[in-house]
């Protein structure tokens, strides 16, 4: 598994923020994009990873797509 912390501030733990992508305060998209692609996103088989949300205002994780 692999973790990203796409947030407006960098983490102040600095494991996290070497995985941290600045985004903006609010609503956003998020765009992946594959280089070295395999046969099974060629194909339309693989599906993209679930991205969650974690520490909403409630602490819980909520997924965002699955």
């Amino acid at each position: 598994m692999f973790t990203s912390h796409v947030q407006k501030e960098s983490p102040s733990v600095p494991k996290q923020a070497a995985n941290w992508l600045p985004a903006p305060e609010g609503p956003f998209t998020v765009a992946i994009r594959v280089y070295g692609a395999d046969a099974s996103v060629l194909d339309g088989s693989w599906t993209m990873p679930t991205l969650s949300v974690a520490g909403g205002s409630d602490g819980a994780e909520k997924t965002v797509r699955g």
